[in-house]
């Protein structure tokens, strides 16, 4: 009979665990600027169903010939923890097989800058968010890095911070890389084109204090460098930021880490829970 008592109690536990626990949810958004609708993966925090605050949102770039799945599929359990933990909503916009984040000019109808921010105003509309800059933080790995230094700076009056993990900051040195002259075309046809288009040469968008600023990249990474080189820009303009370098290769361990510490800092840095204005968002 104890024993059946106890078993009973440790199921009721479990299930009233679960009941709390974050949520993942998959939505498509509607995007005027490519006429068709993209997918996200959107977690909550355990205290968002049947609740009226409004949350503080962190959004999440996939990289390169990745989906919005790929780091839910690798760090669920960090993801959902630090959503609960800090009680923040993870977003995460598909970024495509190889967008950049940027809108190309080679191919018109790849518009993945303003499909950012057509992600962010679902968002706003459809969740109950803090909807300005203090409830706002970008970061991604690798490509998504690149994202969300470049889409950050050129629309930095709606974060509060940016994160870029392993970040391929400046792919000007891989030419021939990862789809880039079909997207920007050939580099020595269009050398400015790269330059504008290249996540560091937006840095010149940023003013000391405007934003709060987290770096983190393996040493044993192929974006090392131009991550330190990002990092000595930041320090010549006065720009103040967290810079982190740790034992580590461009792979799915050293991610499951480094979010670890992104999504700590974003958790001190962005705006706590708060009782929104009625506006009938659930």
């Amino acid at each position: 009979m104890k024993r059946t008592a106890l078993n009973v109690f440790v199921i009721i536990t479990m299930m009233s665990a679960a009941a709390h626990a974050a949520e993942i949810q998959e939505v498509k958004i509607p995007s005027a600027a490519m006429q068709c609708e993209i997918p996200a993966t959107v977690i909550l925090p355990d205290s968002y169903a049947g609740g009226e605050r409004a949350y503080s949102v962190v959004y999440l770039l996939n990289g390169y010939s990745s989906t919005h799945h790929t780091v839910v599929e690798f760090a669920a359990d960090i993801l959902t923890a630090a959503v609960d933990t800090y009680q923040i909503i993870l977003f995460l916009p598909d970024g495509g097989y190889n967008s950049w984040y940027f809108d190309s000019p080679m191919q018109p109808a790849r518009k993945y800058e303003t499909h950012l921010a057509e992600a962010i105003a679902f968002a706003d509309s459809h969740y109950r968010t803090i909807a300005a800059a203090a409830g706002r933080a970008i970061t991604g790995g690798s490509m998504g890095g690149h994202g969300s230094l470049f889409f950050g700076l050129r629309h930095k009056e709606l974060f509060c911070a940016i994160g870029v993990l392993s970040g391929a900051v400046d792919f000007r040195p891989w030419p021939q890389e990862w789809d880039l002259p079909q997207i920007l075309g050939p580099k020595e046809e269009f050398p400015q084109r790269w330059d504008e288009h290249v996540a560091v040469g937006q840095l010149d968008r940023l003013k000391p204090g405007e934003l709060a600023v987290y770096i983190d990249v393996g040493t044993q990474d192929a974006f090392l460098e131009v991550n330190r080189t990002l990092h000595g820009k930041l320090l010549e303009m006065g720009i103040g930021h967290i810079y982190v370098e740790r034992p580590g290769q461009h792979d799915n361990p050293y991610w499951r880490e480094a979010i670890k510490y992104q999504l700590f800092f974003f958790g001190e840095t962005l705006s706590t829970p708060k009782m929104p204005e009625t506006n009938g968002k659930g």
